[in-house]
């Protein structure tokens, strides 16, 4: 059974009782997380949904970023992002983690973006740039994009390939004002 469920929420809790959502947009506010530790992060149920979209992932845009683990995922507002935060869930990927993620995007307000260097993502990352002439569409997950229509559309160029050495797979990375976007091949 699949839902899309949108509404406002005051604390993450709301979320531990139920699992039966693969599909879920979260249109804001304030979760109040700031004191969880990795190990309670790793245990929330919002880390397990399928498809996910948060309208503002506000002061844990790196604790969703890193321990989200399943197929789509799409956060907006993403404030507190740097490029250690993606440095860190690009080597998580390829050290096999999150091995049902398909792609993520990350909007980022332009301040954030231009703090940010490719080097300083890529760094200790073996990685081969693509040609100009290849173009990625960011797949929300169909029910997503069925229910809402506010979703930005974005096509995506000039993106960066990486390996993951366990397994040979590999992933297309973006990052092209104002997104950081990842894409498994």
């Amino acid at each position: 059974m699949n839902f899309i469920l949108a509404f406002r929420i005051k604390n993450i809790w709301n979320f531990m009782m139920t699992s039966i959502w693969t599909s879920w947009i979260i249109r804001y506010n304030s979760f109040d997380c700031t004191n969880y530790t990795e190990e309670m992060w790793e245990i929330q149920k919002i880390m397990k949904i399928k498809n996910l979209v948060i309208w503002n992932t506000g002061k844990q845009s790196s604790q969703f970023l890193c321990h989200f683990k399943e197929e789509h995922g799409l956060f907006m507002r993403c404030d507190h992002l740097k490029s250690f935060d993606f440095n860190r869930f690009l080597k998580n990927w390829m050290n096999g983690e999150k091995e049902h993620l398909k792609s993520i995007c990350c909007l980022l307000p332009k301040y954030i973006f231009h703090s940010l260097t490719e080097a300083e993502i890529f760094e200790g990352i073996q990685i081969d740039k693509l040609e100009d002439s290849v173009q990625k569409k960011f797949d929300y997950g169909p029910l997503i994009e069925k229910y809402d229509r506010f979703l930005p559309r974005c096509a995506f160029m000039n993106g960066t390939k990486i390996e993951r050495k366990s397994d040979g797979k590999w992933a297309t990375v973006f990052f092209t004002e104002p997104h950081f976007a990842f894409f498994y091949n």
